[in-house]
């Protein structure tokens, strides 16, 4: 897996709306969609100055954070411009912007790709990247923050002159903080084809290191960890690993790994069938009883739960969009939820084979479905889309109170993509409502950029900006990041799957 670092810019100030909207019904759902209903927003925030991205958002009891990064127009002699990390912390419940934090290690690239709030700290992962400073590589960053004040707590700077470390995702547990991502020679900046799993878990009110562990499934293969889960005793990690002895063509299986957290021991793993040699796990999920993972395995997607300690299969389901396996016609499970007996997995469903299409991903499909988790029946499906455009739920899935919500966008006849949230009643799939941003734009992408907690709900994606005639690049053609955070009932924020963890 080659990571692209892509090129964005800097805003500086923000504008908060305070309102709700009002949408028709939706189609393409398998139970029918209410009536017009009135979307619960409780306020919008966008920044309105150069070019912005969220990649993660996390929801606490008082307090909304983003992270991501944005152009810097500061300039050093010999250096030039760069990239810089941004975590930004709103009121949640009036969306004022409380502070900011761009981090800058090197005036080249720096991200922070995950943000995780526990009590009164919040915790970002992210990555720096200078040819001269890290030397080429992509180095680890963990940053702590004093979630009142924005007052750096600690940091955990991982790298040399040798090797990549990305991390890539966050969850808390018991006062820890654990962190997952990629280690390896060639790992992130060049051919992906020297990955190692990387996990390193922290202390989080004293930022000590708890324990780190570098594994090497496939003995020097492609090695990749994208997401953590933590329940109990047991943290599991869900990417692939290398298969097969041709380091040119990259052959990856996905896998899922369970360790005792306290002993860091291998308690079982799971290697699952892949006749295309390209799979991985996108998402894993976990509660006390069992452990969930998402993942592509022969261009499908593959749903499985195991019992936690063990690793026993519970049962496995697969989805094709076409309705048969076809190679190269891909369905792709991209984010996943666990929680009120039931699983919950969103991304798209494919009817076209890639390449063939009017254009890349032209053939993508919405695809939201729900699993009873103890025995995997399907309770209901949404898939809706056209056969030429582009519909994905790439930003995230949550469970609370009752409810299923969805984050993704959906494609117009001119081509130009939109944020979707949708809101779906868990055991049937009807849909309450749904809000669609008309302006072009769209969550970023695996990674997670919606998160529930205290009865909110919050949703991180980007617009295009509007810049005043004459406004040179990059800054022209900027995009905005905006938040929407919407008001949801019936749950206390405090155990919903994804509450303040990714």
């Amino acid at each position: 897996m080659n990571v692209a670092h892509s090129f964005r810019l800097l805003t500086a100030s923000t504008i908060v709306l305070i309102g709700s909207g009002v949408i028709g019904a939706a189609a393409g759902n398998a139970g029918a969609a209410s009536a017009a209903n009135r979307v619960p927003l409780l306020w919008a925030s966008e920044t309105t100055e150069g070019y912005e991205i969220a990649t993660a958002v996390a929801v606490g009891d008082d307090r909304i954070a983003t992270v991501g990064d944005h152009f810097s127009q500061t300039c050093v002699a010999g250096v030039g411009c760069g990239i810089d990390a941004a975590l930004r912390v709103h009121d949640a419940r009036t969306g004022a912007l409380q502070w900011v934090v761009n981090f800058d290690l090197n005036r080249t690239f720096d991200t922070n790709q995950a943000v995780a709030i526990a009590n009164r700290t919040v915790i970002t992962a992210g990555y720096s990247l200078n040819n001269i400073r890290t030397f080429g590589h992509d180095w680890w960053v963990v940053s702590a923050f004093a979630l009142d004040t924005g007052a750096l707590l600690w940091r955990d700077v991982v790298g040399d002159a040798l090797t990549d470390y990305f991390p890539w995702q966050i969850v808390v547990n018991d006062g820890r903080a654990y962190v997952t991502g990629l280690a390896g020679p060639t790992c992130a900046t060049v051919d992906s084809t020297t990955c190692d799993q990387f996990v390193r878990v922290y202390d989080i009110a004293t930022g000590a290191v708890v324990w780190s562990l570098r594994e090497d499934p496939s003995n020097g293969g492609d090695d990749e960890t994208l997401s953590i889960a933590v329940a109990g005793r047991v943290m599991v990690i869900g990417g692939s690993i290398g298969a097969g002895t041709d380091p040119s063509i990259d052959p990856t299986v996905p896998e899922v790994r369970a360790y005792d957290v306290r002993t860091r021991q291998l308690l079982w793993e799971d290697v699952m069938p892949d006749s295309s040699l390209h799979g991985f796990v996108f998402k894993v999920a976990a509660d006390e009883d069992r452990v969930v993972a998402a993942a592509v395995a022969s261009d499908d997607w593959l749903v499985r739960a195991y019992d936690a300690r063990t690793g026993r299969i519970l049962w496995s389901k697969t989805f094709s969009r076409t309705g048969t396996s076809v190679p190269g016609i891909y369905d792709g499970p991209v984010q996943l939820a666990l929680n009120e007996g039931t699983v919950v997995v969103g991304g798209y469903g494919s009817t076209q084979v890639f390449g063939t299409e009017m254009y890349p991903k032209a053939s993508r499909d919405w695809a939201v479905r729900a699993y009873n988790a103890e025995t995997g029946k399907l309770l209901w499906s949404d898939i809706s889309g056209s056969p030429t455009d582009v519909d994905e739920v790439d930003g995230g899935v949550v469970i609370a109170g009752g409810h299923a919500y969805a984050l993704g966008f959906v494609s117009d006849a001119n081509g130009d993509t939109h944020t979707l949230v949708r809101a779906y009643q868990l055991r049937t799939g009807r849909i309450d409502w749904e809000d669609m941003v008309d302006r072009p734009g769209f969550p970023f992408g695996v990674t997670i950029t919606l998160a529930a907690g205290a009865n909110r709900l919050a949703a991180a994606s980007y617009v295009h900006g509007t810049r005043p005639a004459g406004t040179p690049p990059p800054a022209s053609f900027g995009y905005d990041l905006l938040l929407r955070t919407y008001r949801i009932g019936g749950d206390d924020g405090t155990d919903n799957g994804q509450d303040n963890t990714r």
